[in-house]
């Protein structure tokens, strides 16, 4: 479990990144030109990295709580699973 989290963290931290990138790029070629549209996409992209930041450390804390759970009660977790999958597999059925 542990690999996918952090496979997650890497692909977010790059798009933060990119996005940072982006907002850099157009700072930097603006010239002196900035229009209120300008001004007002690099706000939304500053959120959007904010927004990404913390659905990151979200993302992170949760699935470390569900591994923690899994490995400290494991027949549960299965039990559990297959029931959910058992009644998933009625629902689809009756469709």
């Amino acid at each position: 479990m542990k690999p996918d989290i952090e496979k997650i963290s890497k692909g977010i931290d790059k798009l933060i990144g990119e996005a940072e990138a982006l907002l850099q790029s157009l700072a930097d070629g603006a010239d002196g030109k900035i229009e209120a549209g300008q001004e007002k996409s690099q706000a939304a992209l500053q959120r959007v990295c904010g927004h990404l930041r913390n659905a990151r450390s979200e993302v992170v804390e949760g699935a470390r709580k569900i591994d923690g759970a899994v490995r400290s009660h494991p027949w549960e977790a299965m039990a559990a699973t297959a029931i959910l999958g058992f009644l998933t597999g009625l629902l689809v059925r009756r469709r």
